[in-house]
């Protein structure tokens, strides 16, 4: 009864409307699938679902995937909230109020709304919230790096891991791309992508190989290797 309560919960949390969304490639498993969820369900390593899920959102813009993810990470992660004028008096990141003066210096909302962010900057912006951010480039690491890393983050929870990935090479529709990851199973060797564009896919698991080479593909804007990034309550 429990395991099947929890079932219920999950499919509640992260539906995602089949109308919008694309068809997920054969070589990825849907979250909201049999399969998706008994992986979950299955996993050692799936402390941060619970801690993200209730911050789940939709990337507000196809550029702010960065932004969307941001947010998740700061709520998840109990960093000091500001309190939204359309929510007072309760307190949340959005992706509007997450450009403080802070952020700003680091990147304009004008350049998130036509580029979007490159790695580097993503680090950056999470870094003027006090938290401690390990921003990694692929082709500066290995799997085996970020294997162990990735399990560390996925155990605590003041701990959040992000990956920057191209779509393209995990089979889907798209470029450049962020979104947090939730969870590993062990026997799949897969990870739980907590994809931020809902109105497009829905959360997939990805093995690890496939999701490490789409981190290893090169960034046009940056000319650098996309990654991943661990952030850190301090």
């Amino acid at each position: 009864m429990k395991r099947l309560a929890i079932a219920a919960l999950l499919n509640a949390l992260l539906i995602t409307p089949s109308f919008s969304a694309l068809p997920v490639p054969k070589n990825l498993i849907a979250f909201n699938s049999l399969a998706g969820k008994h992986l979950l369900l299955s996993s050692k390593y799936n402390n941060s679902f619970f801690v993200l899920a209730p911050y789940f959102v939709t990337q507000k813009t196809l550029t702010y995937c960065a932004i969307a993810s941001s947010a998740m990470l700061l709520n998840a992660l109990n960093v000091a909230t500001p309190t939204p004028a359309e929510y007072a008096p309760y307190s949340l990141f959005t992706q509007k109020n997450i450009f403080t003066d802070a952020v700003l210096k680091v990147v304009s909302k004008e350049d998130v709304g036509q580029h979007g962010l490159a790695l580097e900057t993503e680090g950056r912006l999470l870094g003027q919230f006090g938290l401690a951010v390990k921003t990694v480039f692929a082709q500066k690491s290995t799997l085996h790096d970020f294997m162990t890393q990735a399990m560390k983050a996925l155990s605590s929870s003041k701990a959040i891991l992000l990956v920057n990935f191209n779509r393209s090479s995990i089979g889907e529709v798209g470029s450049g791309h962020f979104s947090p990851i939730a969870a590993y199973n062990e026997k799949a060797n897969a990870f739980l992508l907590l994809d931020v564009a809902r109105y497009k896919y829905p959360p997939v698991w990805v093995k690890a190989k496939t999701l490490w080479a789409s981190m290893k593909a090169k960034d046009t804007a940056s000319h650098k290797s996309r990654g991943f990034i661990v952030a850190s309550a301090p």
